[in-house]
């Protein structure tokens, strides 16, 4: 006897295992939103069977490795391509010998572990250059460059942006 799909059950699978839906990008969320609200049609029927085999896969995993690779492109290449690359006043006021060393060290960086990095998005770092702590972070913006992106898996809509600073910046 094979088991009939239930709307809600499959919902209520979804969002135990994504944080209560903190995991899924926007159009996911509004997905499951409307089948716990009985507003699916068989394409949206299908689109959350779809959505499920793909969390009882790994979704959060698949998505952090995502944007772990997109933060590492701009990250160890520096490419504008990639995103922008800021660095603040105090990194400014080092001497270029010493940014040079400072950018290698971001450039270098692949210490990732549990404690500084818990989502798994290679988004933060600190490095020492010549007993000062700098710190390294991605942002995500949307398009118009104020908002946050909604997918930051996503480098169409996902506008990145390195800030290099002195810890005491922070």
């Amino acid at each position: 006897m094979t088991k009939t799909f239930n709307v809600s059950e499959a919902a209520i699978e979804i969002l135990t295992k994504t944080s209560d839906g903190d995991d899924l990008i926007p159009v996911h969320l509004k997905l499951v939103e409307h089948a716990v609200n009985g507003f699916l049609n068989e394409k949206g029927i299908t689109a959350l069977k779809v959505l499920l085999d793909t969390v009882r896969s790994g979704y959060a995993e698949t998505r952090a490795k995502q944007i772990a690779e997109l933060n590492d492109q701009l990250r160890i290449t520096f490419n504008h391509a990639y995103g922008q690359i800021l660095y603040t006043q105090g990194i400014q006021t080092l001497g270029k010998i010493e940014q040079i060393n400072v950018f290698n060290l971001v450039k270098a960086f692949n210490a990732f572990t549990v404690d500084n990095d818990p989502y798994g998005e290679h988004d933060f770092g600190a490095v020492q250059n010549n007993g000062k702590k700098v710190f390294w972070k991605i942002d995500y913006y949307g398009q118009d460059m104020m908002h946050r992106s909604e997918d930051p898996a996503d480098s169409e809509c996902t506008n990145r942006v390195l800030t290099i600073m002195l810890a005491n910046e922070y």
